[in-house]
């Protein structure tokens, strides 16, 4: 990318808890510092990692407080360190960043970051007012699809704010992470990454395999991740008598190996933008079936690169894509080569011209 000159920029997320936006933020963050940039990584837990980080990044936890708890602390910082750009991601963060810059008389710029259509957790009409009222105080507002920024300027989002850049991803990060030892699975499986979140539809996925391993006796199943549905998702298996072929690994530093080894990667989501764990699957050469949101459909061209469903609800359906899936995989060099489209060096180089442009 080439050295550019010393700008201090600043990412904020309320926690390290890796999901998408942390991924997101932590890729570009060790990549704008070893870009020349001075880069501060503010979080608002106490429990993250800091092999996720170069040494190049200053990591400022705020302690272990909720996002509600954090505008204060993350004022002190903006203060202390007087940021060019302060970067975050998010509904509510990307609001509490907006606030932050006010009452420390726009000390810094802001750009904020979109990752989602509406979250079907939360209130749409609350979500709709405060992305018209707040995100237009922005600086700039980062969109991580076309999508997505079509989506911001129906909510009344000014055009001129909205830039897309698509999500970056370490590919070497990747593949070398791959080849890190983990446990041997007794039998082949299938591969669920991701959040255990209402959004997600896993319930969907589970019925799916359930008709699946009828047809494929030996397969497991293996979901990788942590979240508010968790209990209720191992409690659903338990109630099927899937407990012993599908495996709750809970959150995992490095998936990438599970996933290397796995005979294809799932999701099952009611919306995406743009999933980055599908991206993570073209770097390793995979196969993924998705149900048809819009990221699925936009990083899988409409089904070239992979396997789409027609339907949100159909377990029957998406079983049978997956068998297909199975015998029929996409060619690995193929989604090697998609892959390198989203690499960070090509996505973090529309970043800071962005960031130069504030």
């Amino acid at each position: 990318i080439g050295i550019v000159m010393q700008k201090k920029i600043m990412f904020f997320t309320p926690s390290l808890q890796i999901g998408g936006i942390e991924k997101v933020f932590t890729t570009y963050a060790n990549c704008l510092a070893i870009s020349g940039y001075k880069v501060y990584y503010v979080f608002g837990n106490d429990h993250f990692d800091y092999s996720l980080f170069n040494s190049y990044v200053v990591k400022i936890s705020l302690g272990n407080i909720r996002l509600r708890a954090s505008l204060w602390r993350l004022m002190k910082n903006v203060i202390k360190y007087s940021p060019d750009v302060l970067v975050t991601g998010g509904d509510y963060p990307n609001i509490y960043c907006i606030i932050s810059s006010l009452l420390t008389f726009k000390r810094s710029k802001i750009l904020i970051s979109h990752h989602s259509y509406f979250n079907v957790e939360v209130n749409h009409t609350l979500s709709r007012i405060l992305i018209k009222y707040f995100y237009n105080m922005a600086d700039g507002v980062l969109s991580v699809s076309n999508g997505i920024t079509a989506h911001l300027e129906s909510l009344g989002v000014r055009k001129s704010l909205c830039t897309t850049i698509y999500n970056p991803v370490d590919i070497n990060y990747v593949i070398n992470s791959s080849n890190e030892p983990c446990n041997n699975l007794d039998h082949p499986y299938i591969i669920f990454v991701g959040r255990l979140s209402k959004v997600k539809n896993l319930k969907l996925l589970i019925d799916a395999f359930g008709i699946l391993r009828e047809r494929l006796k030996d397969t497991n199943l293996v979901i990788v991740g942590d979240g508010e549905e968790k209990e209720d998702l191992v409690n659903y298996v338990e109630s099927l008598g899937l407990d012993k072929e599908i495996l709750f690994t809970g959150p995992l530093a490095n998936p990438y190996s599970l996933m290397a080894k796995s005979m294809l990667i799932t999701l099952t989501s009611i919306s995406e933008a743009l999933p980055t764990v599908i991206i993570e699957a073209f770097a390793l050469g995979k196969t993924v079936v998705s149900t048809p949101t819009c990221g699925a459909i936009d990083l899988l061209s409409g089904g070239e690169y992979g396997y789409l469903t027609k339907r949100f609800d159909n377990p029957i359906e998406f079983a049978e894509l997956m068998e297909k899936a199975v015998a029929l995989p996409i060619d690995q060099k193929k989604l090697v080569d998609r892959a390198n489209f989203f690499a960070v060096e090509n996505q973090s180089t529309e970043l800071i011209h962005l960031l130069n442009h504030l």
